[in-house]
């Protein structure tokens, strides 16, 4: 009785021994990791600056796909130092030193997977500000053509050759420019419709901060 209870105890001792070593030759499996994938599909949106000489503006960051962190490197066509890329975050900033003319950007993104080129990024279009409009250069030659004899020296409503009168009513005057030919309120009454590029240097006028001269 004895010598099959010690036999069966060595016979489970084995059988424990042979699992044991088993385990202990598989293979640790681990989880698959993702290659990592190049940058594509870069997008600027909007993809213009239009900006004046010497003003500074800069582009919103732009998206992409393939897998973080990136890097971004900036060429620009015409060459233009004033013209800078954020190397993390991918915005494009230009300076209010640049010269004028249009910019061509062309991206280059970097990470894990190698790098890509974008080209016509972002355009960036520097300009030369137009003038400022006034009242002696530009509103006032239109009053005197197109609002006389009603409003200008000697005429019988508000003097509007005069310049502290056209200011103080610049609002009123454009509404009623721009309404329809025998609309009440309509000026020139009982004239012709200003022309729409007059119409704009009156707007202009007003928006360039009502200079008089």
């Amino acid at each position: 009785m004895n010598l099959n209870k010690y036999k069966n105890l060595f016979k489970l001792a084995f059988i424990l021994v042979l699992v044991t070593a088993g385990c202990k030759n598989e293979p640790e499996t681990t989880d698959p990791q993702p290659s990592a994938q190049k940058a594509s599909n870069l997008i600027y949106s909007p993809n213009s600056l239009n900006v004046n000489t010497g003003q500074s503006a800069s582009s919103a960051a732009p998206s992409v796909d393939g897998t973080g962190p990136f890097t971004y490197s900036l060429l620009t066509s015409p060459v233009n130092d004033e013209i800078t890329i954020d190397a993390n975050s991918g915005v494009i900033s230009i300076s209010g030193q640049s010269a004028t003319g249009t910019f061509i950007a062309n991206v280059t993104v970097s990470n894990a997977a190698g790098e890509t080129s974008f080209s016509n990024a972002l355009s960036i279009s520097v300009s030369a500000p137009s003038p400022s409009t006034t009242f002696v250069d530009d509103v006032l030659p239109i009053i005197q053509s197109s609002c006389a004899p009603c409003h200008v020296a000697g005429g019988a409503n508000t003097e509007y050759s005069n310049y502290s009168n056209a200011k103080n009513n610049v609002s009123s005057i454009i509404n009623r420019i721009k309404r329809t030919p025998g609309t009440p309120g309509f000026m020139p009454r009982n004239g012709s419709k200003l022309s729409d590029s007059d119409i704009l240097l009156i707007e202009k006028w007003q928006t360039d901060g009502l200079l008089e001269n």
